[in-house]
C-alpha cells in the first residue's frame, strides 16, 4: 500500500464497472458486530447480483483526526483474508487525509459511493456518522435516497446490555479478559508476525522461541505468559507465548516469544499467526535461570494437560 498516495489520487484510481452494495468502516478486529454489517451486504450482493465492497481506511481515523496512535486488533492483510473468505468481492483501504476530512458528506455520497463505486446499496450501522459535518446515519439515508441509493441502517449489537466495540475489544485485550475479548470478536484474539532474530534468550536455556516482529501500532494482552495455539503454514501447533520484557535477564523491550511445543523448524524471516487460548500467569523475575527453567516446564505441563 503506498501510503504517499493521496485520498482524491487513490478514489481517481479507482474503477469499478458493475453496480455495487457497499458497506463503510474501519472494521479494526471483524468483530461479530461488523459481521452483522458484512452479512448483510454478502446477502444482498449474491441476491440481486451486485458487487459486493467493503470501503475502509489505510490508517484508523483517530490516528489523523486526534493525533492519536490506536492500538489495532488486526493487521489489513488477515482482514482481507476473512472478508474474502466471507464472501465479500472487493475490499478497499483508501488513505485518511486532509482532502478527506475537508469533504462533505454530501460530496462524499455523490464521488465516491454513487460515481466511483456505482453504490446501488449501502449497508451501515445505525450509529455511523461520516463527512465533515459528520452527518447522521438517518441524515445520510434521507439524502442517498433522493438519489435512488437504497440504504440499510444495522442496529448495534449488544451482549448483556453492553455494545460491542473494537475499542471496548482493545480495552479487554489490555486487561487479560481474553475470554470476553473472543465472545465479542467470534475467535481468539491473534498476533501475525514475521519472525526474527531476539537475544537467543530461550534457546540458552532449553526453550527455543520465535520472537514475533511486531508493529508499533499493534495492541498487545497484559504481560504474562499465555497458552497459544501457532498457525505455521497449514498446520497449527500448541504454544507456550510470553508478552513482556524478560525481567529476568536485565532491562529489555517488550516482545512477544512463543515457544512452540514439538516443533523444531528454522522459520526466521517466516510470518506466523499466534492465537492466544488463556493466561497461565503473569510475569516473574526469576532468583536463578535455573528457578525459570523449572518454570517453563511446569507451563508447558499445564499446556500439555499432564
Amino acid at each position: 500500500m503506498d501510503s504517499s498516495i493521496s485520498f482524491k489520487e487513490y478514489i481517481d484510481k479507482i474503477n469499478i464497472k458493475r453496480k455495487s452494495v457497499v458497506t463503510i468502516g474501519n472494521f479494526d478486529g471483524l468483530h461479530l458486530g461488523h459481521m452483522q454489517l458484512i452479512d448483510r451486504t454478502v446477502e444482498i450482493a449474491e441476491r440481486e447480483n451486485l458487487l459486493s465492497i467493503i470501503f475502509s481506511y489505510e490508517v484508523h481515523p483517530l490516528n489523523v483526526l486526534y493525533k492519536k496512535l490506536v492500538h489495532i486488533i488486526m493487521p489489513h492483510e488477515e482482514k482481507e483474508r476473512i472478508l474474502f473468505e466471507k464472501g465479500i468481492n472487493t475490499v478497499l483501504f483508501a488513505p485518511f487525509d486532509e482532502s478527506l476530512q475537508n469533504q462533505s458528506a454530501r460530496q462524499f455520497c455523490d464521488e465516491v459511493l454513487i460515481d466511483r463505486l456505482k453504490a446501488q446499496y449501502l449497508i451501515m450501522g445505525q450509529d455511523a456518522r461520516f463527512g465533515k459535518e459528520m452527518l447522521s446515519a438517518e441524515e445520510i439515508k434521507k439524502y442517498l435516497e433522493t438519489k435512488g441509493v437504497k440504504v440499510e441502517l444495522v442496529p448495534l449489537l449488544k451482549k448483556d446490555g453492553i455494545r460491542i466495540s473494537s475499542s471496548g475489544i482493545r480495552s479487554l485485550v489490555e486487561q487479560g479478559n481474553l475470554d470476553l475479548a473472543r465472545e465479542y470478536l467470534g475467535r481468539p484474539f491473534a498476533i501475525i508476525g514475521r519472525v526474527v532474530h531476539g537475544k537467543k534468550i530461550g534457546k540458552s536455556i532449553g526453550f527455543p522461541t520465535a520472537n514475533m516482529e511486531l508493529e508499533r501500532d499493534q495492541v498487545l494482552p497484559q504481560t504474562g505468559v499465555y497458552e497459544t495455539l501457532v498457525y505455521y503454514r497449514d498446520r497449527v501447533y500448541k504454544g507456550a507465548t510470553s508478552v513482556g520484557k524478560n525481567p529476568t535477564f536485565g532491562e529489555n523491550p517488550i516482545t512477544v516469544e512463543t515457544y512452540i511445543l514439538d516443533f523444531d523448524e528454522n522459520i526466521y524471516g517466516r510470518s506466523i499467526k499466534v492465537e492466544f487460548i488463556k493466561k497461565l500467569r503473569g510475569e516473574i523475575t526469576f532468583a536463578t535461570k535455573e528457578d525459570l527453567i523449572k518454570q517453563m516446564q511446569d507451563d508447558v505441563r499445564q499446556i500439555r494437560g499432564v
